[in-house]
């Protein structure tokens, strides 16, 4: 072709075909569910930085997640399989530990609990204190000193433990948080320090820790006694007892619960079914009292302990009784038949459910 003859003109794009309206319309609603999806995940972990709501059902993440924590699992005590978490966290810290919560005399207080309202119940050196179970149960962890000793108290939903021990452990006094993390279903804590690689997650039922540098060096827990009891029997037992206020740094609505409610062992979820060959009579949901002494533990049901007399036993050679008082919802007190040799430490109670008992293999009356 001659240079001077016109050049053709360039191929024209054709023209983008319009984006039908249906398809518009559906980018449209798939942005907005993508919008909405995210803030509900926003507002889920928002909600549960401050609190466990209860009338949430969760499945459970893979386990192959657990790492994602990033928690020390080195040295690991337990099977990882049996490290679970739930899904989209809550992550360490989500579910907020109180510190040094605020307490008050109860007979100056106002808003008090009512009276079949139970507490979780603490006395040392002479110094009772009450801690409303729901208040607990939303925390999970509260760090506290009472008569002079550093303690924390500890409550979970889930396999409905509930468990005091001092935090003087291994020459140094530690704070515990929620790490978000479970032990076949059931809470682990966590204890702060600046390097988390020298963190170590802790079982509270078990007084030990099952990862992490505490565990290396072989530390364990000393566990405190604690009651749960109605708040009008507490106080009756311990007029001078101070309170636990619901006066916290979070704008939350506290409930009140009932460690014997039925409604409360999640029946809807996979641990609430009773498989055990062991005491097929027990449901999942029974309460069980754990007799801790200083070389085992023993749980024994709730509906063992006669409603007259006592259930009389022995644990590491120390003879103990077991009562119930009368009183409605009323719990399982523990009298020592012998007292402890000078020293060593006292018999002490905790609190679990059947499933999670039975779930751990834990020893029975």
């Amino acid at each position: 072709m001659s240079p001077n003859q016109p050049q053709p003109p360039a191929p024209v794009a054709p023209l983008a075909r319009p984006v039908p309206q249906r398809m518009a319309l559906a980018l449209i609603l798939l942005a907005a569910l993508i919008s909405a999806g995210a803030m509900g995940l926003a507002l889920w972990r928002h909600e549960h930085r401050l609190g466990f709501n209860d009338s949430d059902v969760w499945a459970l993440v893979p386990n192959a997640s657990v790492h994602s924590w990033g928690f020390n699992l080195s040295p690991l005590l337990v099977e990882r399989d049996d490290l679970t978490v739930l899904p989209f966290g809550p992550r360490k810290d989500d579910i907020s530990a109180l510190s040094h919560p605020d307490t008050i005399d109860h007979r100056l207080g106002e808003h008090l609990p009512q009276d079949g309202e139970h507490i979780v119940g603490v006395v040392i050196g002479g110094q009772a204190r009450a801690y409303p179970l729901g208040l607990l149960l939303m925390h999970e962890v509260i760090n506290d000193t009472l008569g002079g000793e550093a303690l924390c108290v500890t409550a979970q939903r889930w396999a409905g433990t509930i468990a005091a021990y001092s935090r003087d452990v291994g020459g140094e006094t530690l704070e515990f948080g929620v790490s978000g993390l479970l032990y076949k279903m059931d809470l682990l804590v966590f204890d702060r320090r600046r390097d988390p690689r020298e963190q170590s997650l802790w079982s509270p039922l078990l007084l030990q820790p099952i990862s992490g540098p505490a565990a290396e060096r072989g530390l364990r827990l000393q566990p405190i006694d604690c009651a749960v009891e109605p708040w009008g029997v507490w106080r009756q037992l311990h007029p001078e007892t101070t309170l636990m206020t619901r006066q916290t740094q979070f704008p939350m609505e506290y409930q009140p619960a009932l460690f014997f409610s039925p409604t409360s062992a999640r029946p809807d979820s996979a641990a609430a079914k009773n498989t055990s060959t062991r005491r097929p009579d027990l449901d999942a949901a029974d309460p069980l009292v754990v007799v801790i002494g200083p070389r085992s533990m023993r749980g024994y049901p709730y509906r063992d302990v006669p409603a007259e007399g006592a259930l009389v036993d022995q644990l590491d050679g120390r003879r103990f009784a077991l009562r119930r008082s009368t009183t409605k919802n009323s719990g399982i007190t523990l009298e020592s038949l012998v007292p402890a040799a000078a020293g060593t430490s006292p018999l002490t109670r905790a609190y679990v459910r059947w499933s999670h008992w039975e779930a751990i293999n834990g020893p029975l009356d």
